[in-house]
């Protein structure tokens, strides 16, 4: 009963675009309720945006036991945008040089209690990829919507997803490959 496929539960629509400075994703979603009671490392638990770019060169579908680690790594970005009680927050898992953290990327968190949907959107700039892409350039993404309805429960028990690989366990070779044209 966590789950409704009547259309009145969770849904998402998301774009993607590029320039030569950043990546940009927005992901608009239909949810009847939002439930954000976390901030800070913890805001994967409930209603967040979290989405993650590989830089690793991997074949797009490796075969391997699912007892191997499968931890990201360096060349995995996994951040979350998430509409707090404090307001908008971002938070940076891992990725490349840097720490675990808040990041201050360009970025917006809206929601509309009227048409029961939360807007987010984030720049975020090709340099803190470590790269400087070119049309015809590829790169691994994917992203998750967690969506926690019931107070009772202390982190979300569903979700939906672009592709397997942040959600359930880490392996960016399950993330789509993205070619820039």
């Amino acid at each position: 009963n966590l789950f409704k496929l009547d259309g009145s539960d969770i849904s998402a629509q998301y774009w993607l675009a590029y320039d030569s400075d950043n990546l940009y994703l927005a992901v608009k979603v239909r949810d009847p309720k939002h439930l954000q009671r976390n901030t800070g490392a913890n805001i994967w638990k409930e209603d967040v945006l979290q989405f993650a770019v590989s830089t690793r060169d991997m074949p797009p579908k490796r075969v391997r036991a699912r007892t191997e680690n499968t931890a990201f790594g360096k060349q995995e970005y996994n951040l979350g945008l998430a509409l707090t009680e404090k307001g908008k927050e971002m938070f940076r898992w891992n990725g490349g040089k840097n720490p675990a953290g808040p990041v201050a990327f360009p970025s917006s968190v809206t929601r509309s209690e009227k048409d029961k949907t939360t807007l987010y959107e984030v720049a975020v700039p090709w340099a803190e990829l470590g790269l400087q892409p070119k049309p015809g350039d590829g790169l691994r993404f994917s992203f998750v919507v967690m969506d926690n309805n019931r107070e009772d429960d202390r982190q979300a028990k569903y979700w939906i997803a672009l592709t397997e690989g942040i959600a359930g366990g880490n392996d960016s070779s399950l993330f789509k490959t993205l070619i820039l044209k």
